[in-house]
């Protein structure tokens, strides 16, 4: 029977005309700064195997089995969205990657707290200086200390504070006198996963990091998704149970 299940499951997954696992929703604008659009940002996406769509808003309902990947780098669209729809979005499998100042801009929720809830950090704060490697590179097997950017102190850049941070710290602001603030982080929400990025440009250290984080994000996709220690047709029928809605299509994948 198991059998059974897992090559049926397999089956809905190759006739899938474009897996989730290969599309990324990116929703920015010319006005923010954070991630321009373009053909150098077109490339970038797409360097990792994946097909982009580009939208100037969230859609108030998306779903990983459409979009593994949700980038936002839009204070508009971080404004009039529905901050619920990222949250159930990643609770339910997807990757949500933001730079900039969009925790500070997502619509308010008294229910949901992006920097507590998601970045598991303590508040959204500013910060600047250096951008170095910090504690936990090496989950995207970088060395730590190594400098990635340094527009300077003074220029307030958006970050993270975390007494006792809950998520992978990636790097850090350093600036002579200030706390060491959350530049990149990433970490584990619900069935999903997060990413937060300070500054997201065309600086080739940011450009490798954020193709770094994605690609590593799509480890879990194509990796060994059950942890059984083994890469094999029960991960494709884990995938399509985390996929799975309560459709008639999908109950098979269930038991």
């Amino acid at each position: 029977m198991k059998a059974i299940v897992a090559a049926l499951c397999l089956a809905m997954l190759l006739a899938s005309p474009l897996p989730a696992q290969n599309r990324i929703l990116v929703v920015t604008d010319s006005e923010s700064g954070i991630l321009l659009p373009g053909i150098e940002l077109d490339s970038l996406l797409r360097s990792t195997g994946s097909g982009v769509v580009y939208a100037s808003y969230v859609p108030d309902t998306i779903i990983p089995s459409e979009f593994a990947v949700l980038i936002l780098a839009s204070r508009s669209a971080a404004v009039a969205c529905r901050i619920e729809s990222i949250d159930q979005y990643v609770k339910n499998g997807g990757v949500f990657i933001c730079g900039g100042g969009i925790p500070y801009y997502l619509s308010f929720d008294p229910n949901i707290h992006p920097a507590k809830d998601w970045y598991g950090c303590d508040y959204y704060t500013n910060a600047s200086g250096a951008q170095e490697t910090a504690e936990d590179a090496a989950f995207l097997s970088l060395a730590r200390g190594a400098e990635l950017d340094n527009p300077g102190c003074g220029i307030q850049f958006g970050a993270f504070r975390a007494n006792i941070p809950k998520c992978k710290v990636i790097a850090r602001w350093n600036c002579p006198g200030k706390l060491s603030e959350l530049s990149i982080c990433m970490n584990d929400y619900g069935s999903g996963h997060v990413a937060y990025m300070s500054r997201m440009n065309n600086n080739s250290a940011l450009c490798g990091l954020l193709t770094a984080i994605i690609a590593k994000y799509r480890e879990y996709v194509w990796g060994d998704f059950n942890s059984s220690g083994f890469v094999d047709i029960d991960d494709v029928t884990a995938i399509l149970r985390r996929r799975c809605t309560g459709s008639l299509e999908c109950r098979g994948c269930e038991r």
